[in-house]
């Protein structure tokens, strides 16, 4: 009997941090943007927003690729987990991998969210993000 009770603690233990990583959310007003390019014809884009969820901040965004090849594909999150995110002067831990993608803006929709370790202040709400993607090279 107490294996059980503690299976389920430890269950949902586990269950909780996972969910609020899998947070989805519309993309709003308040997003902020960023773009470059892979190759001569492939271009990024990456709109990002600050949340509150569970009390964390979280940064979602969603990424879409115009005129993309399959080699730009595959290299654009190498390229974006090398964006710098604070807000405030505040940096952030952000696994950009947790955005979602889209083939073009058309078709985007809800912006994936990665939570970061940093606590939620109500200043943040009107806190625009900074966003900066220094010259990159990404060996292949």
């Amino acid at each position: 009997m107490k294996n059980k009770v503690l299976a389920a603690i430890v269950a949902m233990m586990l269950a909780g941090p996972s969910l609020a990583q899998d947070a989805e959310v519309a993309v709003a007003d308040d997003f902020a943007g960023i773009s470059y390019s892979i190759d001569t014809r492939s271009d990024v884009f990456m709109y990002v927003g600050l949340r509150d969820v569970g009390g964390q901040v979280a940064v979602c965004g969603v990424v879409w690729t115009e005129n993309a090849t399959n080699t730009a594909k595959r290299l654009e999150p190498r390229f974006s987990q090398k964006i710098r995110f604070s807000v405030a002067g505040q940096q952030l831990r952000v696994s950009v991998r947790k955005f979602n993608r889209f083939a073009s803006e058309a078709t985007a929709g809800l912006a994936g969210c990665s939570v970061t370790r940093t606590a939620w202040q109500a200043g943040y709400a009107r806190t625009p993000i900074e966003m900066t993607l220094a010259p990159t090279t990404v060996y292949d």
